[in-house]
């Protein structure tokens, strides 16, 4: 029980450092305009429509970073595998739907960062108890 909750909090922080190294890079792909302020939503919002769609994707691919590392970190600590799996691709999907519904997107974006968190985090756990080599 102990190393099932311990994954999903483990995959909670290891997939947000990813999805923080992808934004971060995507910042340095596309960098946010001077002056934009991250705690004004209606600015993000402003500056959302006018993103060019190469940041949107970089978006996107943090997203989804995030949801396959967390779930590959749940494949290698938990013992209930899907589970926990489900369980933190349900956490990202909140995430990512506090994201998409705070700040409006384009269409597109919304339904694809709602479908790819659950399937993504499965797919992570199920690599995870692949690769995990048991002594």
């Amino acid at each position: 029980m102990v190393r099932n909750v311990l994954s999903v909090v483990l995959a909670f922080v290891i997939g947000g450092l990813a999805v923080f190294a992808v934004e971060k890079l995507g910042h340095t792909v596309y960098p946010v305009p001077a002056g934009l302020d991250p705690n004004n939503l209606e600015g993000l919002a402003e500056y959302v429509k006018t993103m060019p769609v190469g940041a949107l994707l970089f978006v996107l691919a943090a997203q989804s970073a995030g949801s396959l590392i967390g779930g590959l970190v749940t494949g290698f600590v938990s013992v209930a595998k899907f589970p926990t799996a489900m369980i933190y691709g349900v956490l990202a999907l909140i995430m990512a739907a506090l994201n998409a519904f705070a700040i409006p997107h384009p269409i597109w974006f919304t339904i694809v960062s709602l479908v790819l968190p659950i399937p993504l985090a499965l797919l992570g756990s199920r690599i995870g108890r692949t690769l995990w080599v048991k002594t």
